[in-house]
């Protein structure tokens, strides 16, 4: 048999492949494809923007609808004043453009009066906007902006511009632009942030995380849109928002520019535009229409009833990132801050109801080990063959799976369609590691993917000063600030935790999460290195934000179980393993790690051990049968079972063991069925000596006989 070769493994490579202990498969012959374990494949494609009016992730992230009051209520006669041209120029009962009536006005903004009027022609309301100051040339820009750009906008989320009408000034005579828009029934984010903060329910009820999550997806749709067609937003605030229905509409876009444009005024609001010195400096841009963006999230945020760190964690680190002070820190794209908030929003609705919401990830392959400590293997021989015997409270070990296992056990990376290998990476395959670095030699362009999936190979082969080569390289490719620029510190984060230093591992991986928050597996990295340097409470609160959404995260799982372990919850460890999917290729593992919790002592209060009971034991029967495992690991499997019901052969007596444990339990029986296994599972033994102390232990457990 062949020992295991991960560093401070004493386990072997049983008949299925993969070490006995750690799980790990032998360098260049892993017991799953080479593809599975470095070679994530592409980026899913996939939409990650949404409708207004549906679900964003289930029916449970509908955004409630609102009610609003009759417009006429919110509305006052406008009173012109002579002195003052900030003052309402239009008189309620006037008609303008010889088609709308003024009834009163509903708002002064930042860029001018909106008053309510009625369509004399069509017979409904509709908003009607003028300037404050219509004569200088500041305020003929903005409005010449705003029609060019607005009346070709088609979409649910944003006002519709119904006509362009010019009237009098009832000062001067001149003719004024106005703006005729559809009237968008409901509240402002505003006015529902201040209700919120008054302690009311603006929504029906109180406004929570998933509603401002939800409130971020319809927005960023709308941005996306205007992105796609080169307009910048410029000026989103809560009180531009509208919340109508059950969805939202973007209102008064006076500010709306051209990305290149950067000669016209600027539009925006203190406290939600970026800094004067960035503007200065770069100009409006994408990312400060995403900066503004998260403001508002944050001030919705804050008032929020559901404001846990559990709950809501990661949505605040999409939110920081989207109004970070650096703004190449920030996201790059509407599309790519919808994917981390959609995994967000996912991570809320799980945590508060339980139920899975599992979406393919962009950027990881799902992780072809288990990062189960060795808990879901059968027990190796050195068991019996290293030390006094029984392992009793072994069996259910509670400890996590070494930093060089974890470093190797992560998740691949897809890869980026964008990079210049992507094609050449498609159809590259391999038998073994070796086979693969040479064929990802043959690429003769420099490539950033081509790099880390080398770094990755050498990471598995224990070849940690070429794995570092890699990464440096890496890191010259890789855009700063761009979409994959995380990639850099999560391989760092693998090569530490290859070197065993788990804390310089954390704060790599603490990096990814804040670029990645609605992503599982700079979630899960995180867990685990927080599980190996005793933070067991953050351990608790990720693997929980991993494992809810998505229970093809098995890693998340055993960590979970490990936890419970460790606080004498046997019940509660098997029951997380029992929700391992039958899909996953987890599955017997998750189910074998259950037979030895179950068998196991658990640490007791204050310095005890609790035992497994009857119960116990009956439910190990139950499962054994259905279990799928190859022969070897069946019979080791089965000698710890009889193992550990002959150290409690009293309380067992007479229980209908079935063929395991015997028709009718004695401490006879046992040994008898413990001595067949140990001299069964000698065929295993590796040497000489591990096969003599195995007959040895087989022959002390058999029962004395009298002449």
């Amino acid at each position: 048999m062949t020992a295991c070769a991960q560093p401070g493994c004493s386990g072997y490579i049983d008949q299925g492949g993969f070490c006995n202990v750690c799980g790990c498969a032998p360098p260049g012959r892993p017991w799953w494809p080479v593809s599975d374990t470095l070679l994530g494949g592409t980026v899913v494609r996939r939409s990650v923007l949404v409708g207004p009016g549906r679900a964003h992730i289930d029916e449970a992230a509908v955004l409630p609808t609102v009610s609003a009051r009759d417009p006429l209520e919110l509305t006052r006669p406008p009173r012109p004043s002579q002195e003052s041209s900030s003052e309402p120029t239009l008189r309620e009962d006037e008609l303008v453009g010889d088609q709308y009536r003024i009834t009163g006005t509903l708002a002064r903004g930042g860029l001018g009066w909106v008053y309510l009027a009625k369509d004399e022609r069509v017979g409904d309301l509709v908003a009607v906007k003028g300037l404050i100051d219509p004569h200088t040339d500041r305020a003929r820009e903005l409005v010449d902006a705003e029609r060019k750009a607005l009346v070709e906008l088609d979409h649910p989320n944003i006002v519709r511009i119904r006509n362009f009408v010019r009237h009098p000034d009832p000062r001067s005579g001149e003719l004024i632009d106005y703006i005729v828009m559809e009237y968008v029934v409901g509240q402002s984010l505003q006015e529902i942030e201040g209700e919120a903060r008054r302690g009311g329910h603006p929504l029906g009820g109180p406004l929570r995380a998933e509603h401002v999550a939800s409130y971020g997806l319809e927005i960023l749709d709308a941005l996306d849109y205007l992105h796609g067609r080169g307009l910048l937003y410029c000026d989103m605030k809560p009180a531009n928002v509208i919340h109508s229905g059950d969805q939202i509409k973007l209102i008064d876009l006076g500010g709306v520019r051209r990305i290149e444009d950067r000669s016209s005024p600027v539009v925006g609001t203190p406290g939600f535009q970026v800094p004067i010195q960035e503007i200065t400096e770069q100009g409006l841009t994408v990312r400060s229409d995403l900066y503004a963006l998260g403001k508002t999230l944050q001030a919705l945020l804050d008032v929020a009833e559901n404001g846990s760190a559990e709950e809501t964690e990661s949505l605040r680190q999409v939110i920081a990132r989207a109004a970070h002070s650096d703004p190449e820190a920030r996201f790059g794209s509407a599309a790519e801050m919808a994917e981390q908030l959609g995994g967000a929003l996912r991570e809320i609705l799980s945590l508060y109801d339980g139920r899975e919401r599992p979406e393919p990830s962009a950027f990881f392959a799902t992780s072809p080990m288990p990062l189960d400590g060795g808990l879901g293997t059968a027990p190796p021989l050195r068991w019996w063959t290293a030390g006094p015997a029984p392992r009793l409270d072994e069996l259910a070990k509670n400890t996590p799976p070494s930093a060089p296992a974890i470093a190797t056990g992560l998740p691949a990376l897809r890869v980026d369609p964008a990079d210049p290998a992507a094609g050449f990476l498609e159809t590259v395959g391999a038998d073994d590691l070796g086979m693969l670095l040479s064929k990802l030699a043959q690429f003769d362009r420099d490539s950033a993917a081509i790099e880390l999936l080398s770094c990755r190979a050498r990471l598995h082969l224990g070849d940690l000063q070429a794995a570092e080569r890699h990464l440096a390289k890496a890191e010259e490719l890789v855009e700063p600030g761009g979409r994959m620029a995380w990639t850099v510190p999560w391989h760092r984060g693998l090569l530490e935790l290859a070197r065993r230093d788990v804390a310089a591992a954390h704060a790599c991986f603490t990096r990814v999460y804040a670029a990645l928050p609605g992503e599982g597996a700079p979630k899960l990295a995180l867990a685990l290195c927080a599980e190996h340097l005793g933070r067991l409470d953050q351990a608790e609160r990720l693997y929980r934000a991993v494992w809810l959404p998505d229970r093809s995260q098995v890693g998340a799982a055993f960590g979970l179980a490990r936890l419970r372990l460790a606080a004498g919850r046997r019940g509660a460890a098997v029951q997380i393993l029992d929700e391992v999917p039958e899909s996953s290729r987890h599955y017997d593992a998750a189910r074998l790690a259950a037979i030895r919790v179950l068998l196991g002592h658990l640490p007791a209060p204050p310095d005890g051990k609790a035992p497994p009971t009857v119960d116990d034991f009956r439910k190990v029967l139950d499962r054994l049968p259905g279990l799928y495992l190859d022969d070897q690991s069946r019979d080791r499997l089965v000698a710890a079972v009889r193992e550990a019901a002959l150290a409690h052969a009293s309380e067992l007596e007479g229980m209908d063991g079935g063929a395991v444990l015997g028709a009718q339990v004695t401490e006879r029986g046992l040994r008898l069925l413990l001595e067949r296994s140990l001299r069964t599972i000698a065929r295993q033994a590796r040497d000489r000596r591990e096969h003599d102390a195995l007959i040895d232990r087989a022959n002390a457990i058999r029962p004395w006989t009298v002449d």
